[in-house]
């Protein structure tokens, strides 16, 4: 159902109260206008400035928040819609609650609909109940290309002849903008446009980054990686590479539901991150990531808005990768969340975690955890996501090939022979992936300060006996978190069969 129909069938079963959060103010306007047209009532809106008016564009006299301000509503003889463009502050005086409930019984009674509106709203608990929250999306992709045809038309009309895009390049084009409001849309087009004097891709997933950037919570990935950056793995690829189809119209024929998600937890350092950035590579789709640190707001409620506006966008950019780091620190303090924060931390995961399970829309999520006893049991049952991956240090045979993916990032391809990896292999016994790593770049850094021709074996192999991996420094920590892993989790790098004989394995030792 779309929303100028949610409003009409609201309206029409005498619901006296709407909310919607959303910043297209124009675009809002206008479909209310059509809802109000579509179910025959009056149509009137209402800003601080611009008081009670009838059009958006018509200057009234400016009414402040007050009594005076419902008078309008209670007098008025006609069915009407009523918008009213609020803020966060419009709630917090008593006597304004008051007030409003007390319009919102007389609406009920004459078959009047208060629509309010803002980029931010978050109810008192005395008037939740009074209101009913309408969801106003983003544009959809349709929506897009009728903006880019309007804009062509507009430009060439001024004899400033540009080739309109059609068929799948018009497509390509309205999935870039994805994600975007009718004016953030507009503006990206007409910026293509000012600097290509044409529609480029590139500018406008540029503008778009900056843009979804700019929301605070959201951020925006061009991924370079591919999936040979990872070195082992090799149950992990294999099960990603059974679903990277799976948002195709192949899959949804044969009676496959998108893939979900997966969480990724176990040793820090072991590429967890590195994975969500190369399967939206790897998968030709957008990444975003969601730093969970930043939903939480300052002011009441805020918190609430801020993970429905993430989650919103992430819906209309789908397909996509929403990738979300050290998930564990978003749920930070969620025990005692009712004494700390007023349940603030509760009711944010509470939405992510409800998001999650009945979800339509094609977002895939990839969360990583290190430290699993600070997520709660609901966050790890099945239904959350498709599968819950443990990754533990690399073994013998996984760290010949992070060895090799490393020395060809650092353009050392001619130290990789079977002897060498062999000898670095030796030195770097339970490393990390990104330990291996930081021991190359340790070496080339004392090669070049010595002023050597090149970085060495030998180097490399010195290097890694002065540092000290986490394995060692954080034992306690690193025991808990594969003792998790060989529990509830499978096993990024063992196959099901070879998971299974290890268990035995294991049953018979004990």
């Amino acid at each position: 159902m779309n929303f100028i129909e949610n409003v009409v069938n609201h309206a029409k079963a005498g619901y006296p109260g709407i909310i919607v959060n959303t910043s297209e103010w124009t675009r809002l306007e206008g479909d209310v206008k059509k809802a109000a047209d579509r179910c025959e009532r009056q149509f009137l809106r209402w800003t601080v400035t611009n008081g009670w008016t009838d059009d958006f564009y018509k200057k009234g006299t400016p009414l402040p928040p007050g009594p005076k301000l419902f008078e309008t509503i209670i007098t008025s003889t006609e069915k009407t819609i009523f918008l009213m463009h609020v803020f966060p502050e419009f709630f917090r005086d008593p006597g304004m609650r008051q007030a409003i409930r007390e319009t919102l019984i007389h609406c009920k009674s004459k078959r009047k609909t208060i629509v309010m509106v803002s980029p931010s709203i978050e109810l008192p608990e005395d008037l939740e109940k009074e209101f009913s929250i309408i969801d106003f999306n983003y544009p959809t992709r349709n929506e897009l290309e009728s903006i880019i045809q309007a804009l062509c038309k507009k430009v060439n009309e001024k004899k400033e002849k540009i080739v309109e895009p059609t068929g799948d390049e018009l497509h390509k084009i309205a999935d870039a903008a994805l994600g975007l409001t009718v004016q953030e849309g507009e503006n990206a087009f007409a910026l293509s446009i000012a600097m290509h004097k044409r529609l480029d891709i590139d500018t406008i997933l540029q503008e778009k980054r900056q843009i979804v950037k700019k929301s605070g919570f959201l951020e925006c990935y061009d991924t370079t990686d591919g999936i040979d950056s990872v070195g082992g793995l090799d149950y992990l690829k294999q099960w990603l590479e059974e679903r990277s189809k799976g948002f195709t119209d192949e899959a949804l024929k044969f009676g496959l539901l998108p893939p979900k998600g997966v969480l990724l937890v176990g040793v820090p350092g072991t590429g967890k991150s590195l994975v969500a950035k190369v399967i939206a590579k790897w998968w030709q789709i957008p990444l975003l990531k969601l730093d969970m640190g930043k939903i939480f707001g300052s002011l009441v409620g805020a918190s609430e808005s801020n993970i429905r506006q993430a989650l919103k966008m992430a819906e209309a950019v789908a397909p996509c990768v929403l990738f979300i780091d050290e998930l564990e620190k978003g749920a930070a303090g969620l025990n005692g969340s009712d004494s700390s924060d007023g349940g603030t931390t509760q009711r944010v995961l509470g939405t992510f975690l409800s998001w999650m399970q009945d979800r339509t829309a094609p977002v895939f999520v990839v969360a990583t955890a290190n430290n699993i006893n600070a997520l709660p049991p609901e966050m790890l049952r099945k239904g959350r996501w498709d599968e819950i991956f443990g990754i533990d240090l690399p073994t013998p045979e996984e760290r010949v090939e992070i060895i090799k993916v490393h020395l060809k990032k650092c353009g050392r391809d001619k130290l990789i022979t079977p002897q060498n990896v062999k000898k670095i292999n030796e030195s770097v016994d339970n490393f990390t992936g990104a330990e291996i790593e930081a021991v190359i770049h340790s070496a080339m850094w004392k090669a070049f300060g010595a002023k050597q021709p090149d970085v060495t074996v030998q180097d490399i192999i010195s290097a890694a006996k002065v540092t000290k991996p986490i394995h060692e420094t954080m034992a306690m920590q690193i025991n808990k978190i594969r003792e998790f892993v060989a529990t509830n989790a499978r096993s990024a790098s063992i196959k099901p069969e070879e998971e299974i004989t290890k268990g035995r394995d294991i049953e018979m030792v004990a």
